[in-house]
């Protein structure tokens, strides 16, 4: 049976900048904590897999559930992340009693059920957190929700900053901020931070777009606008990795659960 996606955060605990010590980052007043749980699923299970997450949904909806919500995003590659907002690291137990409570409100049967429908449809899962930093985001297009402007394809960069390199790559990426807001670079990118549970120092970049064309349209007309500052940057971010990967996909609403969204259905 799968395990409720916050409790397994809580149990065992994606979207760029390396992860600061866990002082400073607490200190940061415009920061956004988020936990994330991952399934990478079987691409043959796909279709059950989808089924089992809206029929979770629905059973929230069905219930009124007020107190657990997520928004839901997948892959090119088949993973599916499931993130949600939290104030604080005391806020993770608090959530997993919220789950507990949506299950008995819901009845455990009932939910148990919804639960095993998710039997054998991936391999390995995990859980981690990310913390957004709006000082160190370039999305000056981007003032509300994306998904909500119609903006819910993603690009996702992940770089794996050397144990050492932390310091310097903070830095770059506010060069890196600096120079776009200056050149008036179209589009933007918001910037997250490795938290608990991530491998080591990981900078996450999520870049909105309407869809793959215009994310790539966009991107050719950057690197155009940026020249020789740019490719500069980029040679010393390149410096400062151990390793970097990529992804494309998208936002899922119809994966995802909203506390309003459940009212307004109710009403």
């Amino acid at each position: 049976m799968r395990t409720p996606l916050l409790p397994l955060s809580c149990a065992g605990l994606a979207l760029l900048l390396v992860a600061a010590p866990a002082a400073a980052q607490e200190a940061a007043p415009t920061t956004q904590l988020f936990t994330v749980h991952e399934d990478v699923v079987k691409p043959s299970k796909v279709a059950q897999y989808e089924a089992a997450a809206k029929s979770l949904t629905a059973l929230f909806t069905k219930h009124g559930i007020v107190d657990v919500g997520y928004n839901a995003a997948s892959g090119d590659d088949f993973t599916y992340l499931y993130i949600s907002p939290v104030a604080n690291m005391a806020a993770i137990d608090q959530a997993s009693s919220k789950w507990t409570e949506a299950r008995k409100k819901i009845g455990e049967a009932t939910f148990d059920a919804a639960m095993k429908q998710y039997d054998g449809t991936y391999d390995s899962h995990r859980n981690y957190m990310v913390r957004m930093h709006p000082e160190l985001s370039y999305n000056p297009e981007y003032g509300q929700d994306p998904v909500a402007s119609g903006m819910a394809w993603r690009h996702w960069d992940f770089l794996y900053i050397m144990p050492d390199k932390g310091e310097e790559a903070t830095a770059i990426l506010k060069d890196w901020k600096t120079t776009s807001a200056a050149k008036k670079i179209a589009g933007g990118y918001r910037i997250y931070m490795g938290d608990m549970g991530t491998e080591q120092p990981m900078i996450i970049v999520a870049w909105s777009a309407k869809n793959a064309a215009e994310f790539y349209a966009q991107d050719q007309a950057r690197r155009t606008a940026m020249g020789a500052e740019g490719e500069a940057l980029k040679t010393r971010m390149l410096a400062v990795l151990s390793r970097y990967e990529t992804s494309n996909g998208m936002m899922r609403p119809d994966l995802s659960y909203t506390p309003a969204a459940a009212t307004a259905t109710r009403k």
